[in-house]
């Protein structure tokens, strides 16, 4: 079965929003911007220069459009019994996505839920 892996880091970790965006384009929007402005506004008690990943969106950008995931083949790793991870040229390809393409990522987010809310 084809597997696309989307690494949390360092790639996914570039996701991330602050309580401004999530204040201006998320919260009010409709139920599920209503569960992802709690969601965020829960992770502090103070919001005070912080930003939060949203890794959770990285796979689905990938299915969206993959051009804001950029990927390669790369051969599958080994996890060994140190859970560490090993190499092995031999082994069967999986696709690894690189980095992500964060303002459209969020910008296709944001519209789609503005969207949402109208409905």
């Amino acid at each position: 079965m084809p597997l696309v892996h989307v690494p949390c880091l360092p790639v996914t970790d570039h996701l991330c929003t602050t309580e401004a965006e999530i204040d201006r384009y998320v919260k009010g929007r409709g139920s599920i911007g209503e569960y992802l402005a709690a969601t965020y506004s829960d992770c502090y008690v103070d919001h005070f220069a912080r930003s939060r990943s949203i890794w959770d969106i990285g796979p689905i950008a990938w299915l969206v459009n993959p051009a804001w995931a950029p990927s390669a083949l790369t051969s599958s790793p080994i996890l060994t019994s140190e859970r560490t991870w090993s190499h092995d040229l031999g082994r069967h390809l999986i696709r690894e996505v690189q980095y992500v393409l964060r303002d459209e990522i969020f910008a296709d987010l944001f519209r789609k839920l503005d969207t949402a809310a109208v409905v």
